[in-house]
């Protein structure tokens, strides 16, 4: 998350003028910069999450911090910490490894080539081109079908396989080579006929799967898209092909998922964990609070004739007892098949007004469950 909280104090200052979110840019760069090791290792732990990941949100930190608050010093940790990374990312680069998402890495190092003219940052960026993913683009292939070095995937992770695309843009830009600009050209038009909603939303439950299966994933799940990260990959998406291009179509994609994403008229207030009033044991883990004790509880008031209850799914989750005005409305496993899945529960059907909502860990949990964690991003009131 600080790579990106850096990038986005530094996009602030620069559509706002703010110098604010520049002086705080400015200053979380130089203070996590004294954390660096003398190898280069920056990261928090000895064996953190998705090392690619963090290392490329890094990236896109520094770039933005160099280049929107005018912050030189950002350069020199940005090459320290790619030195490391030259030297001990892994680079197996399975197609669809969700637990790297190395194919996003691309686009922010030929940023950082385009910025600083260092050949190694477009060197690096070359490691980890998905040429296995947007070469079926390119050549118009079906992204299910098999692929010349004998795979197939059945289902893609949906945000980051369209942000991957952002990689093939920077180095359209960089190289000049039409091979990239047509790999866009044909994502765009398959990504938005084949597998958006009427909404301009994409990939239920994260996932990208033929056309076909489309209607029975939509019938099965709440969670139609990943609304903030697929809304993201979409405008770096339409923004560099309208700039490619000049066809101002692209932009018809940006303006669905504005209107039905982003602007939803059903949509209340949304009450951060922050806001929530917690009782017994809970962990931060900053984007959620979490706890397995049993009888801990959470509980906010919202306003509106419904509510949703925002959270992630986990491999060690358990059960809440949910009440509503002091009335259960009823019992939800947060048990989910792996680690970080997208959860929510609504429920609607209230009279207008001031309610109040309550969870409340229980003893129960599914047997296939490690533990009997639960956790709370936020909630929405929600309106008819």
């Amino acid at each position: 998350m600080f790579g990106q909280i850096v990038s986005g104090l530094a996009r602030l200052h620069a559509g706002t003028g703010d110098s604010a979110c520049r002086d705080k840019a400015n200053r979380l760069v130089a203070e996590w910069a004294k954390c660096i090791e003398p190898d280069g290792y920056s990261y928090a732990s000895r064996k953190p999450n998705a090392p690619h990941y963090i290392y490329d949100k890094m990236l896109w930190g520094l770039l933005d911090d160099y280049l929107y608050c005018n912050d030189r010093d950002a350069l020199l940790p940005l090459s320290r910490i790619t030195d490391w990374a030259v030297k001990n990312l892994d680079r197996s680069r399975r197609v669809n490894d969700t637990s790297t998402e190395w194919y996003t890495l691309s686009e922010n190092l030929y940023r950082a080539f385009l910025a600083t003219g260092d050949r190694k940052y477009r060197d690096f960026a070359e490691v980890w081109e998905y040429h296995n993913y947007w070469d079926i683009y390119e050549r118009s292939g079906d992204i299910f079908g098999l692929r010349p070095d004998g795979g197939r995937t059945e289902a893609y992770h949906a945000y980051s396989h369209v942000n991957t695309l952002g990689g093939a843009a920077e180095a359209f830009i960089v190289k000049g080579d039409s091979r990239y600009l047509r790999t866009l050209i044909n994502a765009a038009d398959y990504l938005q006929h084949q597998q958006c909603s009427a909404t301009g939303g994409y990939g239920s439950d994260e996932q990208l799967v033929p056309h076909d299966k489309l209607p029975e994933k939509l019938e099965d799940t709440h969670n139609t898209f990943e609304t903030q990260c697929g809304t993201w990959a979409v405008f770096k998406l339409a923004k560099y092909l309208i700039s490619f291009t000049g066809d101002a179509k692209y932009g018809d994609w940006v303006e669905k998922l504005v209107f039905n994403g982003n602007l939803d008229p059903k949509m209340g207030a949304r009450i951060p964990h922050r806001e929530v009033k917690f009782t017994g044991r809970w962990g931060d883990a900053g984007v959620f609070r979490f706890s397995n004790e049993v009888g801990a509880t959470a509980e906010c008031e919202f306003e509106g004739t419904g509510v949703r209850w925002l959270g992630r799914r986990f491999d060690d989750a358990g059960k809440a007892e949910i009440t509503i005005d002091g009335k259960v409305v009823g019992v939800v496993d947060q048990f989910g098949p792996g680690r970080d899945l997208p959860f929510d529960w609504t429920h609607r059907g209230l009279s207008a007004g001031r309610h109040t909502i309550r969870l409340r860990l229980l003893p129960d949990k599914v047997e296939k469950s490690k533990d009997r964690y639960l956790n709370v991003v936020g909630f929405d009131g929600l309106k008819e």
